[in-house]
């Protein structure tokens, strides 16, 4: 069997996988539906299984973010300052087009 060179995941708010992402808007407050980022702000998205990285912590492959469907712009993307090596923090622009309310996917 071989290894795959990356098989990220994100963290989710209820710790199982499945659901809101675990994510800071750029204000530093935890991004909720009743806490939303506004569109064309930052979030810092974090996850795992990135593959291997630089020395400098970032990802060896390429990093790509959608929100909405619609590719993101990422502003970093390597390892999180002051945690451990193996979670890898993505701040993350939010598209000028999204639909603004509620949830939207983040892949």
């Amino acid at each position: 069997m071989k290894a795959a060179p990356s098989f990220p995941g994100i963290f989710t708010l209820n710790q199982t996988g499945a659901g809101q992402a675990a994510a800071i808007n750029s204000d530093g407050t935890v991004n909720t539906a009743a806490n939303p980022v506004k569109i064309g702000g930052f979030i810092s998205v974090y996850a795992t299984g990135a593959g291997q990285t630089s020395a400098a912590g970032a990802p060896v492959l390429p990093v790509s973010v959608s929100v909405d469907g619609i590719r993101a712009t990422i502003q970093y993307a390597g390892s999180s300052p002051g945690q451990v090596a193996a979670l890898m923090q993505v701040n993350v622009q939010i598209p000028n087009n999204v639909k603004p309310g509620g949830y939207v996917p983040l892949f």
